[in-house]
């Protein structure tokens, strides 16, 4: 199966990146359609749960108690109050809520690109890569909120406010650590290219040294955070996150860590190029791979790295668009750098995705 789907979408891929055309086109509309399709597909034919995914089943069997009583934040909350009206039984949750999921990733990108090729491409690169895989079967609520997080970004940037704080407020309700997100877009923005750029080789240079060496330091921050005088509920959660050692990236061979240090490394040597095509997203995702490396250490602060590899579709698919103004050759060249990333991103969730090895 792994070997017929990497081998299935590195072919689609390709053609899709030599068939490219920034205009809109019927080939172009045929690519984002059969994205849709071999999505659908791909959600459609796995054959066991993913790790979290009773308790979603359980959340939503609690929906007919009311939001006050509902674990989670108020879009999921609708989205679950629309399907329990609808009656969809409990036991579809699992089929149902990667297709909707779906459908959020295809109406933001068709917002976003101009260009169907694209958007076949980025939403290809976003199911089918080692964060996509655990969004779509396991990690409900990151998977809703990152289309209308990458919406709002994309809509702040174009200095669309409006918008941008529409698709926040969803984002937010389906992830409060979308809050941290949208703080560190507001810090992006006190830098300038150059400090961006050095910033950049900052955390370039600190992600694959803490590869190799835990620095301390969230051990250093959880030493200041426990004299803060902070509520008792808040100093519990501080004390499983930043002292309680269960599942940590250190804790992970150095296998483990290279699942995560390989996107990371793809994603920042492809926010070079951005610096120069969108400065404001280059600091932006600068300065969240920094919050990544700051919380490394932390229990499951790995997960933190998914809020950055959601981009790279996005980063990849900026770059393939602009890339227009260059000359054939170096369009070409650009092309082929950017599809080899995604298929080893791709490449990397296959092999190494556990939830691909508890879904399928």
């Amino acid at each position: 199966m792994t070997l017929y789907y990497f081998l299935t979408i590195t072919l689609y891929l390709t053609i899709n990146g030599f068939c490219y055309k920034r205009a809109p086109s019927k080939l172009g509309w045929l690519f984002f359609s059969s994205s849709i399709l071999i999505s659908v597909l791909f959600l459609s034919s796995r054959n066991y749960l993913g790790s979290d995914e009773k308790t979603y089943m359980q959340t939503y069997e609690g929906i007919v108690y009311g939001f006050n009583n509902f674990d989670f934040g108020y879009s999921f909350y609708l989205v679950y109050k629309v399907l329990y009206e609808l009656g969809v039984p409990a036991d579809t949750i699992p089929s149902v809520i990667p297709i909707l999921m779906l459908m959020s990733f295809s109406f933001a990108y068709i917002l976003m690109f101009k260009t169907p090729n694209l958007m076949a491409f980025s939403l290809i690169a976003s199911v089918f890569s080692f964060v996509g895989f655990d969004l779509f079967f396991n990690l409900y609520r990151q998977g809703f909120a990152t289309p209308f997080l990458i919406l709002s970004i994309y809509y702040l940037n174009k200095s669309h406010h409006k918008a941008g704080l529409l698709y926040s407020i969803i984002a937010i309700g389906f992830h409060w650590s979308c809050i941290l997100l949208y703080m560190l877009w507001i810090v992006s923005r006190l830098f300038s290219r150059e400090q961006g750029k050095i910033l950049l080789n900052v955390s370039i240079f600190l992600s694959v040294t803490l590869f190799f060496f835990n620095a301390g330091i969230t051990q250093f921050l959880y030493d200041i955070a426990k004299h803060l005088p902070l509520p008792n509920e808040f100093k519990v959660k501080i004390d499983f996150y930043l002292n309680y050692v269960e599942a940590n990236y250190y804790e992970l061979n150095y296998m483990g860590r290279a699942i995560y240090l390989i996107p990371t490394l793809l994603c920042l040597g492809l926010v070079y190029r951005l610096y120069y095509l969108n400065v404001n997203l280059a600091k932006f995702l600068t300065i969240l791979s920094l919050y990544c490396i700051t919380f490394l250490g932390m229990n499951y602060g790995f997960r933190n790295y998914y809020w950055l590899f959601v981009f790279l579709p996005v980063v990849v698919s900026e770059i393939i668009y602009k890339s227009n103004l260059e000359s054939i050759t170096r369009k070409i060249d650009i092309r082929i750098v950017c599809t080899v990333v995604i298929i080893v991103n791709l490449a990397i969730g296959l092999l190494t995705s556990p939830t691909i090895k508890d879904v399928f």
